[in-house]
């Protein structure tokens, strides 16, 4: 796990290396930008600010997700037949209980 954390984020410092030296070769090198900087950290500002909203607002909508099928799963089995304990429980009876009942 920890090597896995190690080359994900040589990864990423590869990444945002390549893609400075990109982006300074192919846009920054022309023109005055330095002029440009106040507008430049703001976007970069919101730009971070909504990824981060809509990264929590998705890890919101999974633990929502969950929780509501959780809540709203059954907890209960129906039986729509009146005499299927007796089927299920007879001695001639296939069905068998999973062996964690006998650890309640």
């Amino acid at each position: 796990m920890l090597f896995h954390s190690l080359a994900s984020q040589e990864f990423l410092w590869a990444g945002g290396a390549l893609s400075g030296v990109a982006i300074h070769l192919t846009l920054f090198i022309r023109g005055e930008w330095h002029v440009h900087a106040p507008e430049i950290i703001c976007a970069y500002g919101a730009l971070v600010a909504v990824s981060t909203l809509a990264g929590i607002l998705y890890e919101a909508s999974i633990i929502g997700q969950a929780l509501a099928c959780h809540l709203l799963g059954p907890a209960e089995v129906t039986v729509f037949l009146p005499e299927a304990p007796d089927v299920m429980t007879s001695r001639h009876s296939n069905c068998v209980k999973a062996e964690f009942y006998d650890l309640i």
